[in-house]
This record gives structure tokens, C-alpha cells and sequence, in this order.
């Protein structure tokens, strides 16, 4: 039998973190982990595992009562959710079959340039302290080309599906006879 329970999620984040798992109820959540997605836009993750007597149970995630905190105590709203592989910017009801932690994830936008963490992450009842940002790995951009090395006289070369091979890149090249 699937039982209903309403969650509404809200972060908040010091300077560092520690591992922080909080139980409430039949629910257990992981210590949240917030990456930059793109330039003032942070994803925070966590997992959320239904340890009850049901099979499963479902929660309602509501972004808007999710609430991240900086140091100066500044407030930050959940702009959307996803969660059990929907996605929405109000309320988000997510499946927990019993014992199998499924990932929630609140982005954030709008923050300032400048943050580096949120001090506090709040949501239904539960907090989660000092939580740093942590960034995308950048893949490096593809070294420049000697000029005509190893191109054959009389063709325009493009280069595309380039990916990093240890030292060097693979890619794809397409060669046009000139015209």
C-alpha cells in the first residue's frame, strides 16, 4: 500500500560540511551536496529512503518551501524539483519503494556571484548546515593546430566531437575539397 506524506524541502549551508544524515519519521535523508550548474545557478542533491513497514511510500516535495540561507542570513527559494524522474516548479510528488534511496534535486537561481556556499538548506521541519558549493569539472578546450600539419593541399578541414584522451584529444574530422 503506498502511503502519502507531505514534505515540503528547504536547504541550509555553512562554510563547511559535514556528513549529516537526519531521519524523520519512516524517512532518512542524506547530507545535501550543491554543485554549480551554470553562472548563479546551484543544483543541491540529497536522497531521500523510505525505511517504513509499507512497501512504499510517496512524498510531496513543494520547491517554493524549500529555502536555502547564506551567512548574512539572506533567503534563497527552491525555483524547481526533481525528483523520481519528474521535474516541476511547484509540487513535486516522488515514489519511495521501501529501502531504495531515490535523489532529490533543488535548483536554485539567481544567487549572487560572490556565494560560495549556503549556510542552511530547510525544508519539512529538517535543516542541513554548511554546505559548500562544489563546481562542474570544465573539460580544457582543444589545443590550437599548427597551421596545415598534416592537411592535405586542396581540402578545409573541421574538427568536431572532440574529447579529452589522456594528453591529447580524439576527434572527428571532415575534410571539404576546396572550390
Amino acid at each position: 500500500m503506498l502511503r502519502s506524506t507531505l514534505a515540503g524541502l528547504a536547504l541550509i549551508v555553512p562554510s563547511f560540511s559535514l556528513a549529516q544524515t537526519v531521519k524523520k519519521g519512516d524517512l532518512s535523508y542524506s547530507t545535501p551536496s550543491c554543485t554549480f550548474v551554470s553562472r548563479g545557478t546551484v543544483d543541491c542533491r540529497l536522497t531521500v529512503t523510505y525505511t517504513g513497514k509499507e512497501a512504499a511510500s510517496r512524498i510531496v516535495v513543494w520547491t517554493q518551501e524549500t529555502k536555502a540561507y547564506d551567512a548574512a542570513g539572506a533567503t534563497y527559494i527552491s525555483v524547481s524539483g526533481t525528483g523520481g524522474g519528474e521535474e516541476s516548479a511547484n509540487q513535486l510528488p516522488v515514489d519511495l519503494p521501501k529501502g531504495i534511496p531515490v535523489q532529490v534535486v533543488h535548483r536554485f537561481a539567481g544567487l549572487p556571484g560572490t556565494l560560495t556556499g549556503f549556510r542552511g538548506l530547510a525544508f519539512d521541519g529538517i535543516s542541513f548546515q554548511n554546505l559548500p558549493f562544489k563546481s562542474t569539472a570544465a573539460v580544457p578546450a582543444p589545443a590550437p593546430l599548427p597551421a596545415s600539419t598534416g592537411v592535405p593541399t586542396g581540402f578545409n578541414v573541421t574538427l568536431s566531437r572532440c574529447s579529452p584522451q589522456g594528453a591529447s584529444y580524439l576527434c572527428t574530422a571532415t575534410l571539404t575539397p576546396v572550390r
